[in-house]
């Protein structure tokens, strides 16, 4: 997987819609506003074109942060991380996962030391494919 905004398009479709039964999210921000605080500065404008330019667009940050509405998840969630990812903390994933937790919405929480924002190590790459099979495997064929 590439960098991009998949991880937080997964999480985000998962709580805004009823649509999809599960979802399955790489090192996604899941909090759009405090990940914007958080990044290094090379990242840090990334979501201007996205959603828009702080503070202006402060409330459309709140309208589309996945964290902010993990009650509304329409299935459970696979949240897969690196513990050294300098781009996206682990603390966006470690935060959704307790609020899906919170309100009864089941989520996994997979962690990876020594990766980084994308996968590099060969151990971690068959780890996340046998992870998100089995997750698979577990919703759509029980």
């Amino acid at each position: 997987m590439s960098i991009d905004a998949g991880g937080w398009t997964a999480v985000a479709a998962l709580t805004s819609s009823d649509v999809f039964a599960a979802g399955a999210a790489h090192y996604a921000i899941t909090d759009p506003e405090s990940w914007a605080a958080e990044t290094h500065d090379f990242e840090s404008r990334y979501l201007d074109g996205l959603v828009g330019p702080l503070p202006e667009t402060r409330q459309r940050y709140l309208d589309r942060s996945p964290l902010l509405h993990a009650r509304q998840a329409s299935g459970p969630c696979l949240m897969l991380h690196g513990l050294e990812d300098a781009i996206v903390d682990v603390g966006q994933a470690e935060r959704f996962a307790s609020e899906l937790d919170r309100h009864g919405k089941e989520c996994a929480l997979l962690t990876f030391p020594g990766e980084r924002h994308g996968w590099r190590r060969q151990e971690t790459i068959v780890a996340v494919l046998e992870a998100e099979l089995a997750f698979y495997e577990k919703i759509f064929w029980g």
